[in-house]
């Protein structure tokens, strides 16, 4: 048995501490940092391209929606065929 005052020393990195936290990698932190700056970037250049070259909001937001669409079928036309490779695998017997 592990004393009480040495059992944070010896807990699983990914066990949750008492107030029910999970600890986080170095290398966790930076990539989370990373996401968080490059998404920041990025709404910022598409801020200053819409003041830049005059681009309406409305228009902006259908632009956005337009790929949000594309890549929304992009992923069901990739599900599909993924769905289709194992069920012929399946129906073949292989496993």
């Amino acid at each position: 048995m592990i004393p009480l005052c040495c059992r944070r020393l010896h807990r699983p990195k990914n066990e949750p501490d008492d107030r029910g936290s999970i600890r986080v990698s170095r290398q966790g932190r930076r990539f989370f940092r990373t996401i968080l700056v490059g998404t920041a970037a990025l709404a910022a250049l598409v801020w200053i391209a819409m003041d830049q070259f005059g681009i309406a909001r409305d228009e902006m937001l259908q632009l956005l929606l337009v790929t949000a669409a594309t890549v929304g079928l992009v992923i069901l036309a990739a599900a599909g065929v993924a769905g289709l490779w194992i069920g012929l695998r399946k129906l073949w017997g292989r496993p």
